[in-house]
């Protein structure tokens, strides 16, 4: 088997490998890269970091390849209720806000307000608009504002009532 000293010094070959090449890779009798083909056996970090590596860009792929489902459940259940089939809207919009999310509440707020499909329960209506301003959502805090004006002493409580209990069981 020729080295790459013998190639180098036949005019074959480049440079000669660093000595410390040749230190971490001493099956490879010097040689660069290997078998034909074949890249030089990974040490253990250079194994681990790979993994991790590998491990984090499926983690990101994975989740950057589920976010659009969440917000597609939305805009389907927003098109299913603008179409008119309010039931099934009204259950995706409640599975979406019982996990959480912030504009599922605020429009089974607007719902319950309303009345559209339901009926009209301002006490249910306070408690989706405040778990939806508690995360942040403008409107919901402005239709909180309005609607607290319109609550009698007994919806307030009502309403206080529900959003504990919805809160305790999440």
């Amino acid at each position: 088997m020729r080295t790459c000293k013998d190639l180098f010094d036949d005019g074959l070959a480049g440079p000669l490998p660093h000595p410390a090449t040749q230190r971490a890779y001493p099956e490879l009798g010097g040689r660069v890269g290997g078998r034909a083909g074949q890249a030089p056996k990974m040490g253990p970090m250079a194994h681990f970091q790979t993994v991790l590596k590998t491990t984090a860009w499926t983690l990101i792929l994975g989740l950057w390849l589920a976010s659009p489902v969440v917000a597609g459940d939305f805009t389907t259940a927003l098109d299913a209720f603008k179409r008119g089939d309010v039931l099934s809207a009204l259950e995706d919009f409640h599975v979406l806000a019982d996990r959480g999310n912030a504009r599922a509440q605020l429009k089974l707020g607007l719902v319950y307000a309303k009345g559209q499909g339901v009926p009209r329960d301002l006490a249910q209506a306070h408690m989706w608009f405040a778990l939806a301003a508690d995360q942040g959502l403008a409107p919901a805090s402005q239709n909180l504002d309005l609607l607290s004006l319109w609550l009698t002493p007994e919806q307030r409580a009502e309403a206080e009532r529900l959003t504990t209990e919805w809160r305790a069981a999440r």
